[in-house]
């Protein structure tokens, strides 16, 4: 059997439209020729609980190793990144993180935490806008470690 590819490439259509015509036709899903794209995990899942590798589930069913891990930590994904088990939701594109499970008990980052002391040789956070500051006012970095005493 060749490859979608392959064989569109031999028919002189695009590849791309091929694919979506076999999945539209249901006979192409997870890589494998005939399978039900909702069972993809389903399969998957059983064959780990019979002892298989992520590597060789995720081989059977036809899905990426990083995809199997994701299902195995219950990480979907999202239009533009990632949604994790603990209610949060990662924005690849714009960087930001949101809390979306709001009955689960997630930790949040507080101020305080940010406040408490550091090993001596790390930065602050206050000493980090003090630097921003000092670098501002076009300090030299002497003078900015000896406004911090460092």
């Amino acid at each position: 059997m060749q490859s979608n590819t392959a064989t569109a490439r031999a028919l002189g259509f695009d590849p791309a439209g091929t694919y979506n015509w076999l999945r539209q036709a249901g006979l192409r899903a997870y890589g494998r020729p005939g399978a039900d794209p909702h069972q993809g995990r389903e399969l998957y899942f059983a064959l780990r609980g019979s002892g298989h590798s992520r590597r060789e589930a995720a081989a059977q069913v036809g899905v990426h190793y990083r995809t199997a891990g994701d299902w195995d930590r219950g990480t979907r994904r999202t239009t533009h990144g990632r949604a994790f088990a603990d209610g949060r939701v990662v924005d690849y594109t714009t960087g930001m993180t949101t809390y979306t499970d709001q009955t689960a008990i997630v930790e949040r980052p507080r101020f305080d935490r940010l406040q408490q002391g550091l090993h001596p040789r790390l930065i602050s956070l206050a000493e980090r806008e003090r630097i921003s500051d000092l670098m501002r006012e076009g300090r030299s970095v002497r003078q900015i470690a000896q406004a911090l005493g460092r």
